[in-house]
């Protein structure tokens, strides 16, 4: 991470992680998904995912933040 760091200085491209500038919190799950509010980097989200785990939750953040930078 470190090396991704410096490089991003060096190209004065900004870096977003997942997790402290993207993050969420988990308000419902059972057999069906889980429901989580997320913060993401432009804007806050309610969303419902039919997939359990909080691995899934990292990678809807993920997605999220990826949308969020390329719009």
């Amino acid at each position: 991470m470190k090396v991704i760091e410096r490089i991003c200085r060096e190209r004065g491209v900004g870096l977003f992680r997942v997790g402290s500038d993207v993050t969420w919190h988990r308000q419902t799950f059972n057999l069906e998904g889980q429901s989580f509010q997320l913060r993401g980097i432009t804007g806050e989200y309610e969303i419902n995912l039919p997939l359990l785990g909080e691995h899934q939750l990292e990678n809807a953040a993920t997605a999220v933040a990826v949308a969020e930078v390329l719009v």
